[in-house]
């Protein structure tokens, strides 16, 4: 199953053009060049087999295909930055409980 998924990047890009309508506005939130954007939406067509995005001379409009693909990935992105933040969260409460201890005090000692 995991040969058919696309690169998270891909779809983070994807999501982040769609919701924008545009490439300029996905590249300014993702901190690349729009050229990037484009280069990556590609990549993610020749993937899915799909055009996503109608390409016209002043920007971009997503497909049907591109919203509907755009809504139903946007959940398990969420998800992703979700466990991600409870991860650090959890990593930076451990770290600071070290450096509690490691000052000499104990949790005994807090009491």
């Amino acid at each position: 199953m995991r040969m058919n998924l696309p690169p998270l990047l891909w779809v983070r890009v994807l999501e982040a053009a769609v919701r924008h309508g545009s490439f300029v506005g996905a590249a300014r939130e993702l901190c690349v060049c729009p050229g990037a954007v484009s280069r990556t939406i590609k990549e993610l067509e020749a993937f899915l087999g799909a055009k996503l995005f109608v390409r016209r001379a002043r920007g971009v409009v997503p497909t049907e295909t591109a919203r509907t693909y755009a809504q139903a990935i946007a959940p398990a992105l969420e998800q992703i930055a979700q466990a991600s933040a409870d991860v650090r969260r959890s990593r930076a409460a451990a770290g600071a409980s070290k450096l509690a201890r490691s000052d000499g005090s104990s949790t005994a000692a807090a009491r």
